[in-house]
């Protein structure tokens, strides 16, 4: 492509809409494609220019003309506008269940499984369904979307098998890892429909990401010494109030993204 990004790789190409350069001709024309056709530029690196360029300095951004231009911008931002409000209230519910869950792991290991497996099974499918209806917006949205069912299966896998007082321990791994990536889709997906719109939104969802990344691996390791009865309480009470603190950040910048799309909605009305 004419700004030296491969369309394959580019992240916008497909949460954005982006056509890329090669059509580029018949629809839009990116600015900083037409530039380099005017100048007779194979791409923005054999122009002696490019340095400092403000076209090729803000080539991140041409998805979101291109989407402003064609109308999916505010298609998108409709849709945004419309679920991220249901999105906002299920979150809320979910760090108030699973802060009174965690209780229920420094005294119950076991029931705190089973009763993991419910909730997972009843927010996970409203989760679910939303992402769903959002996934238009963003390729992170609909794989999030696909894997918070895999979780949810092994969660209630794993409350089945402790009913029975069968090992669910490998049940509770993937569980976990299923859950950890389909949050990575997610915070990329809420990071990416902000970036070139509120910049400032789209990082904090990166940074929230490796907090979470950190902690629920010693939240992990410390669910299974809950599980086999090698509990270190004090380990555990810093996972807990750190996933508490991560979850409320979480609402925190979701609010964020919510009011950046409530403001653009009322302006291009």
């Amino acid at each position: 492509m004419f700004c030296e990004k491969n369309c394959k790789y580019c992240d916008k190409y497909a949460e954005c809409g982006c056509e890329g350069c090669e059509y580029a001709r018949q629809n839009f024309g990116c600015e900083l494609a037409e530039c380099c056709r005017e100048k007779k530029h194979d791409s923005c690196l054999t122009c002696n220019k490019s340095d400092y360029c403000e076209l090729y300095k803000n080539r991140d951004f041409m998805p979101i003309e291109h989407m402003k231009k064609t109308g999916s911008f505010d298609e998108r931002n409709h849709l945004l506008y419309k679920w991220l409000p249901l999105l906002l209230g299920l979150m809320i519910i979910k760090t108030a269940v699973n802060i009174a869950l965690s209780y229920l792991l420094i005294k119950s290991p076991d029931l705190f499984v089973i009763l993991s497996g419910a909730t997972a099974l009843i927010i996970g499918g409203f989760h679910t369904y939303i992402l769903y209806k959002i996934k238009s917006a963003s390729k992170g949205f609909a794989l999030a979307s696909l894997l918070i069912p895999i979780s949810i299966v092994l969660a209630v896998a794993a409350s089945l098998f402790t009913i029975f007082n069968v090992n669910a321990a490998v049940f509770i791994i993937f569980a976990a890892i299923a859950n950890v990536v389909s949050v990575s889709e997610e915070y990329d997906a809420h990071s990416a429909v902000v970036l070139g719109i509120e910049d400032n939104n789209s990082r904090k969802w990166i940074q929230l990401w490796k907090v979470y990344s950190a902690v629920i691996l010693l939240y992990l390791i410390s669910l299974l010494a809950a599980y086999y009865n090698e509990l270190n309480m004090f380990i555990l009470i810093i996972c807990i109030a750190v996933m508490a603190i991560e979850s409320i950040l979480e609402i925190v910048f979701l609010y964020s993204n919510l009011v950046v799309f409530k403001d653009i909605c009322k302006r291009r009305k």
